[in-house]
């Protein structure tokens, strides 16, 4: 019997195998489109997130806007939603969702990708089971690769480590991949 959480699982996969396909295609041979260029950015992302003491994966989506400000360095305000992830005090499924700001320090460019590290804290909230919604500070740290497929169109992927500080929801720490496209303008 399929989980409410495997609904998830081929949509994950599916952007795992576009990206990983999108990014063995060469960049435009266009002098603007590096990898490092500045500026500012959307992304859209989709998320498999769970939490270190469960086996069961929760799905969402990301959404980021934010500016690279130098080749190496950048910022950017963050929006993500993941439905069905099981952990907590109770370990029952909550739906989670985090609103921050992540600062990116990227090393330099390899070929037509970059790796980065990041650090961002935020607010953290959850709903368990539509009758508690509980909100604390929460901290997250990860790094992630992005991939130049088009002038600026990127194919990204992260993960993170988010730890929620105090409260109900302190043992709410959980692991978010994410595979995504980013327009930098």
């Amino acid at each position: 019997m399929r989980g409410p959480t495997s609904r998830w699982a081929p949509i994950f996969l599916l952007l795992t195998g576009l990206a990983i396909g999108l990014a063995a295609r060469p960049a435009s041979a266009d002098e603007d489109a590096t990898v490092d260029r500045t500026g500012p950015y959307l992304e859209l992302s989709g998320v498999g997130a769970g939490s270190l003491d469960e086996k069961d994966v929760g799905g969402g989506f990301r959404f980021q806007t934010g500016y690279r400000v130098h080749p190496l360095f950048g910022a950017e305000a963050e929006v993500e939603f993941v439905d069905d992830l099981e952990g907590g005090p109770t370990n029952d499924k909550v739906d989670v969702w985090w609103v921050g700001g992540n600062a990116k320090l990227f090393l330099p460019p390899w070929q037509n990708g970059q790796l980065y590290a990041l650090a961002g804290a935020g607010v953290i909230g959850s709903v368990v089971e539509n009758q508690t919604d509980e909100q604390e500070f929460a901290a997250r740290f990860g790094g992630g690769f992005e991939v130049l497929l088009t002038r600026g169109l990127f194919a990204t992927l992260e993960v993170v480590y988010v730890m929620p500080r105090g409260g109900d929801i302190e043992d709410l720490d959980y692991v978010a991949a994410a595979v995504g496209l980013q327009y930098r303008f």
